[in-house]
């Protein structure tokens, strides 16, 4: 395991010890199409599926990061506009690689 996954890994189990709470309002701004992601606010929790793989729920981090419930390689981060509207989604992955993709 290199550096980087080690301290990605130490990040995860830090966030999941002590979970950040968002409340609806702000779980709402994140909700949406990003190409084949879709996020949902469902019960207070947002929702991550892409294209038809499993729907697995998003864990705030902090700011706009996002852990992804049951995946311990991946990090969703939001991306905002200058006037703080939530504009893209950014998959972000344990080997520094990472995607994106525009609100639809």
């Amino acid at each position: 395991m290199t550096a980087r996954q080690l301290a990605w890994a130490r990040g995860r189990l830090v966030t999941l010890a002590a979970p950040v709470a968002l409340e609806a309002k702000a779980l709402r701004a994140y909700a949406g199409s990003y190409g084949p992601r879709k996020v949902v606010l469902e019960d207070g929790v947002l929702m991550y599926q892409r294209e038809s793989g499993p729907r697995r729920r998003l864990i705030p981090a902090g700011g706009d990061l996002f852990l992804l419930d049951g995946v311990d390689n991946f990090q969703a981060k939001f991306v905002r506009d200058a006037r703080g509207r939530v504009t893209r989604f950014v998959g972000l992955y344990d080997d520094g690689s990472s995607d994106e993709n525009a609100r639809d």
